[in-house]
């Protein structure tokens, strides 16, 4: 045990003499004099110890480095939008080279074109960043067609991009532009620049922005990916939505007239009721129902009944307020929701709305006028904390069945003292 210790220990002296590592090998030899003794051959020399100082500062530089690279990688992959990768990336190589702006494009749809993206967020094509004097556009052109990274020690001073109009006015600027490649095609550029120093950016460091780069490429995909099926997921919400919403019209919508059906009825007076006992304020209810309807489709056939209500029902609609609530109740029967309406506002509109009805001459043999006609029953009521909705509506319908018993195409309005008619089915209905 003892011999196959010794033996491991020598090997080890030798990889820290190969290594040049003379501090562990003093180490070693302080412990374990015999160590010296023992090895076999002429001892390797030791380097000065200005160039072990030399190496172990460029291993700590190059472990620095990948590090650094490798944390940009995660930050990178961490994005999932392109506004988040410009701003993680220009920071990042900001840190890592010094540059005093980093700038990210975005391949366009069409050849050579470029998007810039500016400081407040938004994208401007390559003509207008050269005219805003955001960047040198002859870096990105050359950069494009050699399809490798520049190294540029002083643009200033560079034939191929001194005559830029970007540096008529700059003393010196170092430059650095690298395509980012995927799938063997360009579909974004890095350019970084530092005007405070010449060579600011050299071949040494150039293998880790470029790994940086190969990581901003596969980052760069995803967040199109990801962006596109936020898009779609956004538009089939928007859909979906928009399909709910329909889905909630019809549920409340008369299909044949498109008016209000009597669900949605139910609900706004109920809401309606409320309020009014709430605010001590009046709300008033018609009841309109055609006269001798029934008359109409045995004469015309019930397809021509449908356009009668049709009619009658955008007719009404169009007579009221936009604060109230025009509905069909039933059959041929129609109510109308009057918000804040007393008995005398309630009354001309009832009778603008039977004005209105007569006056679209709608042929009608069976009738006196030889027209269709409607009888209409109002009321109007500030509600009680005791009271409840059912009152207004039995109200109203008393006051149209007066209507339709005093003689038809008129309008009656119920007063509160005047005891309602209290009756499951309209009588009148179809008459």
């Amino acid at each position: 045990m003892v011999a196959a210790g010794s033996t491991l220990l020598a090997a080890a002296r030798r990889q820290y003499l190969d290594w040049g590592a003379a501090a562990k090998v003093s180490q070693l030899d302080w412990a374990n004099p015999a160590l010296s003794l023992e090895s076999a051959g002429p001892q390797p020399v030791l380097p000065p110890a200005t160039e072990l100082a030399a190496r172990r500062s460029a291993f700590t530089t190059g472990t620095i480095d990948l590090l650094s690279v490798f944390a940009a990688s995660q930050a990178l992959s961490s994005e999932t939008s392109i506004e988040g990768l410009r701003s993680r990336v220009v920071g990042i190589l900001s840190a890592m080279t010094g540059a005093t702006d980093v700038h990210l494009l975005l391949r366009g749809e069409k050849p050579h074109d470029w998007l810039v993206s500016t400081d407040d967020g938004d994208s401007v094509s390559l003509e207008e960043a050269s005219a805003r004097r955001i960047l040198p556009p002859s870096v990105i052109w050359y950069a494009e067609r050699t399809r490798t990274p520049v190294i540029v020690a002083d643009a200033t001073h560079d034939d191929r991009f001194n005559r830029d109009p970007y540096f008529a006015d700059v003393n010196r600027c170092s430059l650095l532009a690298i395509p980012i490649m995927n799938r063997n095609e360009i579909r974004a550029m890095l350019l970084l620049e530092n005007r405070m120093i010449r060579e600011a950016f050299t071949a040494d460091r150039l293998e880790g922005i470029i790994l940086i780069a190969g990581q901003l490429a596969v980052s760069l995909d995803n967040a199109r990916v990801y962006g596109s099926l936020e898009r779609k997921v956004a538009e089939r919400t928007e859909e979906l939505a928009a399909a709910n919403r329909r889905l909630e019209q019809l549920s409340v919508t008369d299909p044949l007239t498109g008016l209000a059906n009597r669900r949605h009825l139910d609900e706004v007076l109920d809401i309606e009721w409320h309020r009014a006992q709430r605010h001590t304020t009046p709300l008033a209810l018609a009841m309109i129902d055609i006269d001798r309807f029934k008359s109409y489709n045995d004469h015309f056939g019930h397809a021509a009944g449908d356009r009668c209500l049709q009619r009658v029902a955008a007719c009404l609609a169009a007579g009221t307020r936009d604060t109230d609530l025009t509905a069909r109740y039933g059959g041929e029967e129609f109510a109308v929701v009057m918000p804040g309406a007393d008995t005398g506002d309630a009354s001309r509109i009832a009778h603008r709305l039977r004005s209105a009805v007569a006056e679209l001459t709608e042929p009608h043999p069976v009738t006196t006028n030889q027209v269709v006609t409607v009888s209409i029953g109002v009321a109007s009521i500030a509600p009680t904390p005791t009271e409840e909705a059912k009152a207004l509506v039995e109200l109203a319908d008393s006051a149209l069945y007066r209507a339709k018993s005093g003689g038809r195409n008129q309008v009656e309005v119920a007063h509160p003292t005047l005891a309602p008619r209290h009756t499951d089915a309209s009588p009148w209905s179809g008459v």
